[in-house]
């Protein structure tokens, strides 16, 4: 067993650009203002809630 023959196998699949991974690359990755909007979303309908469960406390 030596070792430039397992160097080789390894190399080449870690350069294989015809892996499954290719395929993928239409997919971005999520944008920060995203989360930012779903943040400030849930933020909001959480406050919402709140204020609504103080009125109904109050009555």
């Amino acid at each position: 067993m030596s070792a430039d023959g397992s160097t080789t196998d390894i190399n080449g699949l870690l350069n294989d650009t015809e892996s499954d991974l290719t395929g993928l690359s239409h997919v971005d990755a999520p944008n920060d203002a995203n989360y930012m909007i779903c943040g400030v979303v849930i933020a909001m309908a959480l406050v919402g809630l709140i204020i609504v469960l103080l009125a109904l406390t109050i009555k």
